[in-house]
């Protein structure tokens, strides 16, 4: 079999991604292609769905955070991420070593002790029933003599919390804890905290090597063709564990022009040799068509892709000409006004500024409500 071009990829990718010319009816249904989105912005994560999924509201999405089919957790890598309630179990004992790791540096580093941690996280627990609160209204309803301020330093700067803020943070680790809620506003988080196992009932049992195979199953599904870079990358794991389940029977192996490596697919699928449609689509940071790898030359310039992902881990905004990332964008909060600043990538790209500005205002108006100026630039290294 020939190798597949990079374009015809994408445009099979993005047609799994509901990026193509089909909508999913829901998010559950477009959160069942893409697993599990960060979701670290929850205006973000709100605007990948409302790109993927017809007659999208915010607050729809935000009710069926906690209480249908969708939650908002602790996932892979650390991140915040919305994913099924199917999904759970498996994410939840793939992470669970590096949670736990988290969780315990977060008290140590702030000096408190097991029985500490047990005494207040019994009392929050206590405290919050089946209700939701904020920290400082779960403060309020403690007993007395539980909550304490703590203080450390860090470096030169000094900083101060409480015993219920980090042992709250590191129930949220733990899955002991929920956060999120919905908010006045729609994309709104308003942070409250409330108890997981009032929420769901997480009775699957798998131990972890049938959670990681699992999900890796399910990435190469939902995100084929890709490298066993791309699965580490997904799952926060080494190669080498990555590698373990890659090597299965279960997956077909495919070549890429231009790319070297081994890509896999499922042997029931085959991506067309077609172009996809130079449509313009305006993606938000952390989106997972473009940080749910970290092979990216198929869909990124050379040139730029040392400009997707920040030190930090998170991969910034991006505007799509087709499937190959072709510029990027944000917005601009000046004292005379909010803009969509954009910066294509080279003059070619600067051609289609007209609809460009379109979905760069249909954008704007999603963000902030308003119709946005837009300035378009060529990106300049």
């Amino acid at each position: 079999m020939k190798p597949y071009s990079p374009a015809a990829v994408n445009a099979h990718i993005m047609n799994k991604q509901w990026l193509g010319n089909f909508k999913a009816s829901s998010p559950e249904e477009a959160l069942k292609s893409l697993l599990a989105i960060d979701s670290g912005s929850l205006p973000n994560t709100c605007f990948s769905l409302s790109l993927r999924v017809k007659n999208f509201t915010a607050g729809a999405f935000q009710q069926s955070l906690g209480t249908g089919k969708l939650a908002r957790m602790k996932g892979l890598k650390g991140a915040v991420q919305v994913m099924p309630v199917d999904l759970m179990p498996a994410i939840r004992e793939a992470s669970a070593p590096f949670r736990e790791a988290r969780a315990k540096a977060l008290l140590e580093g702030w000096g408190i002790q097991e029985d500490e941690s047990h005494r207040v996280s019994c009392a929050i627990v206590e405290a919050l029933g089946n209700k939701e609160k904020t920290l400082p209204q779960l403060k309020n309803g403690l007993r007395q003599g539980v909550s304490r301020d703590l203080d450390r330093s860090r470096g030169r700067n000094r900083e101060r919390s409480t015993n219920i803020a980090v042992v709250a943070a590191a129930m949220w680790e733990r899955w002991e804890l929920m956060r999120g809620g919905a908010g006045r506003l729609p994309c709104e988080d308003p942070g409250r905290y409330s108890l997981l196992s009032g929420r769901f009932k997480l009775e699957q049992e798998m131990n972890r090597r049938e959670a990681i195979k699992d999900l890796a199953r399910r990435y190469v599904a939902s995100y084929g063709p890709v490298c066993v870079e791309d699965l580490a990358w997904w799952l926060g794991f080494p190669q080498g564990e990555a590698a373990q389940v890659l090597d299965d029977k279960a997956f077909e192996q495919i070549e890429i022009e231009g790319l070297a490596g081994r890509f896999f697919i499922l042997p029931e699928e085959t991506p067309g040799y077609d172009d996809p449609p130079k449509r313009i689509t305006m993606l938000p940071a952390d989106d997972p068509c473009v940080k749910a790898y970290t092979r990216r030359e198929r869909f990124v310039p050379n040139r730029y892709l040392d400009h997707m992902i920040t030190r930090f881990g998170e991969s910034i905004s991006t505007v799509l000409i087709g499937s190959t990332v072709a510029g990027t964008w944000h917005i601009d909060r000046e004292i005379q006004g909010d803009l969509v600043d954009i910066e294509m990538f080279g003059p070619e790209a600067v051609e289609r500024d007209g609809d460009i500005e379109e979905a760069a205002e249909t954008t704007g108006q999603f963000f902030t409500g308003e119709h946005l100026p837009v300035s378009i630039s060529v990106y300049r290294r």
